[in-house]
């Protein structure tokens, strides 16, 4: 398909071409890349009729868990009925009488939604539209006004710039205020849930991979909690950044003799800062390769090697607590990863992480 308009992301970049393609009544796909993630939205006479994510938490699967119309197991057997008809998700809920037609689109409205929001917020990224092309699946189309969305989305980002001078970013640790919550009652139950999730040592990053939410979602309701006294936060350990990939690939090689989590993460943190660092990126590669080897492709069924008494002395990250928590003996490592909120190198990285401590095993 040949390219029509291309161009870098930013907010009068994307809401210029939304515009554009809906006042021409286009149909074609909207590319875009930002630093972690791609998206796709999906256009039919100028209106939004699809999109997709490359993003776990933007999965519809993950949606559904996070409104409780389905369980992981439920995802984990709709995952394999998608693998084996290669039919979009959406399609089986409904042929499978797990939602009605109504209910599945208004879901899928939800999710297109969040993610065409998120993408007002991107700092730095890529678009490109192609005209023409369609999505060769058959999908249950949504019809989304986009007016409302740039509206929506301009609003987001003002919001964004005043929660941000209250919350730098996800790393740090809210803590909830009991005398003001209790004092505060009734809260709406958005926030009660919200509030019961604060332990003091969980991060907004892991309230929000845990709510399988949005960021800005958590983000706003934190802040909301924060500006009527409900919850204070604690700053997080500043993180050292080193400048010249030259210094950081030794420590990464370091890191990579005696884990997989540690340099993985200090890899992907540079990246984000320098994305063009391709020594790093050959580092990032070769963790995931050796993390494959590890965990057998993924194929394998791994089985806990511990009581749970001994795991909890562990002192998992909730990342690690995610995944094992997923553990029955019957799942393989693929199958646990597809019905979780976390990226699937990450996951990867992490399971490598838990075979390395003799925390899981596999049968032979």
């Amino acid at each position: 398909m040949q390219s029509e308009l291309k161009g870098t992301v930013n907010l009068m970049a994307i809401a210029d071409v939304l515009q554009w393609i809906h006042h021409g009544h286009k149909t074609g796909v909207l590319q875009l890349t930002g630093d972690r993630f791609k998206k796709q939205i999906f256009f039919k006479d100028g209106q939004i009729a699809a999109t997709s994510s490359t993003n776990p938490r933007e999965y519809l699967g993950q949606f559904l868990i996070s409104y409780g119309k389905i369980t992981e197991e439920g995802l984990k057997s709709l995952l394999e009925t998608q693998e084996k008809n290669d039919l979009m998700l959406g399609t089986i809920l409904v042929d499978e009488g797990i939602l009605t037609l109504s209910e599945i689109r208004m879901f899928l409205e939800i999710k297109a939604q969040e993610s065409l929001f998120d993408i007002f917020l991107w700092e730095s990224g890529e678009f490109e539209f192609k005209e023409g092309e369609e999505l060769e699946k058959k999908f249950i189309d949504i019809n989304l006004d986009v007016t409302t969305i740039i509206l929506e989305g301009v609003r987001r980002v003002d919001e964004w710039a005043r929660i941000r001078t209250v919350i730098p970013n996800g790393d740090y640790i809210p803590v909830a205020n009991a005398i003001r919550v209790i004092n505060a009652l009734p809260l709406s139950s958005n926030l009660t849930k919200l509030l019961r999730a604060l332990d003091g040592k969980k991060s907004i990053n892991d309230i929000t991979m845990e709510f399988r939410t949005s960021r800005f979602i958590v983000f706003k309701n934190l802040f909301e909690c924060h500006e009527n006294g409900l919850v204070r936060l604690k700053k997080p350990k500043e993180i050292q950044q080193h400048d010249l990939a030259e210094e950081v690939v030794p420590k990464i090689r370091t890191l990579a003799e005696s884990g997989f989590i540690e340099p993985y993460l200090m890899a992907e943190s540079f990246l984000i800062k320098y994305p063009d660092s391709e020594p790093i990126r050959q580092e990032l590669e070769n963790l995931v390769k050796n993390a494959e080897k590890v965990i057998k492709s993924g194929t394998a069924v791994p089985r806990l090697s511990c009581s749970l008494n001994d795991l909890a002395a562990q002192n998992l990250s909730p990342e690690e607590g995610f995944l094992v928590s997923r553990i029955n003996d019957k799942w393989d490592i693929n199958s646990i990863i597809k019905i979780s909120p976390i990226p699937e190198e990450r996951a990867k990285m992490i399971f490598a992480e838990l075979v390395s401590k003799g925390i899981i095993v596999f049968d032979e």
